[in-house]
């Protein structure tokens, strides 16, 4: 039942349109069978290429910070194949998929702190890294909010916006423009007035839908 429920979590509806990477993904995934790899394996590899990709960046300088950047785009893609993978075998655990979401809320805050703390290391000035923090933080609490949604409200609702094949979190595939342009800087301070703006929109999100279930109920 819990595998049941899980795969049935983690799987979109049908008249929903895939995103392009997980379109992707799962062609790799049906064109690499019959594999020894499961979702376990899949999970682990995203996990450590995240910590490490936001390590490097902690670490400043422009080859570390520009391998950390390309290590995170190819983490991401690793997670969709995760769950391509679990499908694919019917191997989805309410565990998994925890694991799943706790390492996405992790890798994504600390890539903004490990930003913030490669910024600072240029300098003897701080707050790059409070920056980092309080944009991770953000992101951190964004994702916990939506889950909520996605879990007790109808996925319609919860649905973030899309264009045609593009989620919005897909704008970080192009994260790497940003380390190999050296404009880090700019891109945490813009971050810095967008994540409020769109945690803002989720907490509104939030109140609405449980607002429109009270008032179905």
């Amino acid at each position: 039942m819990a595998a049941t429920n899980a795969r049935t979590a983690a799987t979109p509806a049908i008249n929903e349109p895939r995103p392009l990477d997980a379109r992707l993904a799962r062609t790799l995934i049906e064109s690499s069978r019959p594999t020894r790899l499961r979702p376990p394996h899949i999970k682990a590899a995203r996990a450590a290429l995240g910590l490490v990709a936001c390590f490097l960046l902690a670490l400043g300088g422009y080859i570390a910070a520009n391998i950390g950047a390309f290590l995170f785009i190819i983490s991401n893609f690793i997670d969709h194949a995760d769950a391509e993978l679990a499908h694919a075998t019917n191997d989805a655990t309410r565990f998994g998929h925890a694991f799943k979401l706790a390492a996405d809320w992790l890798i994504h805050a600390l890539l903004f702190v490990g930003l913030g703390l490669g910024l600072a290391s240029y300098d003897d000035s701080t707050w790059p890294l409070w920056l980092g923090i309080f944009c991770g933080a953000l992101v951190a609490f964004t994702a916990v909010i939506h889950e909520v949604m996605r879990v007790h409200f109808r996925k319609s609702r919860a649905r973030l916006p899309t264009l045609t094949w593009f989620e919005i979190d897909d704008i970080l595939y192009l994260f790497p423009l940003i380390t190999l342009f050296g404009v880090q800087a700019p891109f945490l301070l813009l971050a810095a007035v967008g994540l409020p703006l769109f945690s803002a929109w989720i907490v509104g999100t939030f109140a609405q839908c449980w607002l429109a279930r009270n008032d179905e109920a």
